[in-house]
């Protein structure tokens, strides 16, 4: 077997991947959509804007998203 991806284990990450890490583990360690609670409710804000992000990348239409 050939391990391609060696991205997913490299030591040095960027310092923007870092925080965003610390924050969400800080902060979204919540189910988001499984409650009305501050934490769900904030997992789920950034669910959507990272799929927001993700498709306004790619390009992509509403629907597809």
């Amino acid at each position: 077997m050939i391990y391609l991806d060696n991205a997913a284990t490299t030591f040095r990450k960027p310092r923007s991947v870092m925080n965003a890490v610390n924050t969400a583990m800080l902060e979204l360690s919540a189910n988001p959509g499984r409650g009305g609670h501050a934490p769900s409710v904030r997992a789920a804000r950034a669910v959507y804007k990272a799929r927001k992000n993700i498709a306004r990348f790619f390009n992509m239409e509403k629907e597809e998203n």
